[in-house]
């Protein structure tokens, strides 16, 4: 009896210590999860984002969008805050481009190309054997959003009808410092800051973006100067890129880690 109770005792110990599981999500995959509430799949995108004076509409938008919100930095081709991934790669040779794809990670850009020309943008999800996992915008249906689309390899090699011969993957530059939780420092509910000659509350802080509710104007120089977006970090306090029609960002002012961003409200 002696002997079991001390092998039971021995068990739970041993169990004890054992860690328990945990939520094993990035925050990469926490900040595009959020996005997808906001787009969920089979929703309509109408919007278009504007980016360092780059519009994006249909496909670009919903990538631009989420990785401003993942990364705050949003990905524009040719800007050099995201990296390539691989080499290009063309959609005619399924063995290139599984080995490609392995390289990505959830979150990064994938680019198609006829050419010179630009035939679609998507976001990493994962891949298998048979094919890959996107969230995209603007494919078979106009402005339809689809999350977890799946492409099969072989359907690559002949999409879109018209030709797209090579694709292409990119990962923001600070990929790493966001999974860190290195990103930009963001202020909590109840606080209150100054931005550009105007007092704003905190009254919503989430994992991709917040509110605020403008207090009032604390330099007559910014009378009714009061933006519908605004974009901050706790350290540096400064206005990124105030964009009255679509709550577009820079990377440039301050660095592509201390971009976030509140909605305004009166």
């Amino acid at each position: 009896m002696k002997n079991t109770i001390g092998k039971i005792i021995l068990i739970v110990g041993i169990l004890c210590l054992i860690p328990l599981p945990v939520n094993a999500k990035t925050i990469v995959e926490k900040r595009l999860a959020e996005v997808v509430k906001e787009y969920p799949d089979k929703s309509v995108m109408n919007n278009l984002v504007w980016v360092n004076g780059t519009e994006g509409g249909g496909c670009n938008a919903l990538v631009m969008y989420t990785t401003l919100k993942v990364f705050h930095n949003a990905y524009v081709p040719g800007v050099n805050t995201f990296s390539q991934i691989g080499k290009t790669t063309s959609t005619r040779n399924v063995s290139d481009m599984k080995k490609l794809f392995k390289k990505a990670k959830i979150g990064d850009v994938i680019r198609w190309r006829n050419g010179y020309t630009d035939s679609h943008f998507a976001i990493y999800l994962s891949s298998n054997k048979s094919g890959v996992y996107l969230y995209e915008c603007n494919f078979g249906k106009k402005n339809k959003v689809w999350y977890k689309h799946f492409w099969a390899w072989n359907n690559m090699k002949t999409w879109p009808s018209n030709g797209a011969n090579k694709v292409n993957v990119y990962r923001s530059k600070n990929y790493n410092q966001v999974n860190k939780k290195k990103a930009a420092l963001n202020y909590k509910k109840g606080d209150v800051f100054e931005v550009d000659g105007n007092q704003y509350k905190v009254i919503k802080a989430g994992v991709i973006s917040g509110k605020v509710r403008y207090m009032r104007c604390v330099d007559s120089e910014y009378v009714g100067k009061v933006p519908r977006y605004i974009y901050v970090n706790k350290d540096v306090t400064k206005t990124i890129n105030c964009n009255d029609d679509c709550g577009g960002g820079s990377s440039k002012k301050v660095g592509i880690n201390a971009q976030y961003i509140y909605k305004v409200e009166r």
